[in-house]
């Protein structure tokens, strides 16, 4: 194979590594990332046990919004009840 066949594979191969990394960045830009999720999903979890410690949480759905940057969580209880729990504009956690 001649060199220049060779530094044509090579640019190729960065070509798609960099396209993908510039793709990865962009999506956990907009949806975030699954560690913060599930960071913020514990985190939520904690503060509905330390308001209340017999709470009882059957399922929970964690989202990012690209406008506030920020996680937004709902979270459904044995009891029936819903509860949106979101970061404020003081960096506290605050529910409905």
């Amino acid at each position: 194979m001649s060199q220049q066949k060779v530094m044509r594979w090579i640019f190729s191969i960065l070509l798609i590594a960099g396209t993908g990394i510039i793709a990865v960045v962009i999506y956990f830009g907009v949806n975030g990332t699954p560690w913060g999720k599930k960071s913020f999903g514990l985190t939520v979890e904690e503060y509905l046990n330390s308001k209340d410690p017999n709470i009882k949480i059957i399922s929970q759905e964690v989202r990012y919004s690209v406008v506030d940057m920020r996680y937004h969580s709902t979270v459904c209880t044995e009891s029936g009840e819903k509860f949106e729990v979101s970061i404020g504009y003081n960096n506290e956690l605050e529910d409905n």
